[in-house]
């Protein structure tokens, strides 16, 4: 099973499919920014709302 997400995530990223992309994450995940561990998004609404905004464009 983590093989396909493994696969599936970079594809639908790459692909800007928004749903997709957050549909591989758990309901839980967790986003961070790396120097200082502040959080960017917690959640699976707020990881969309996140990438939506910064990573898609829309």
């Amino acid at each position: 099973m983590a093989e396909i997400v493994v696969q599936r995530q970079p594809g639908a990223y790459n692909a800007r499919d928004l749903a997709a992309f957050v549909a591989t994450c758990s309901d839980d995940v967790a986003l961070y920014r790396a120097k200082s561990g502040t959080p960017l998004a917690l959640g699976k609404r707020a990881l969309a709302e996140f990438h939506e905004k910064s990573r898609f464009g829309r």
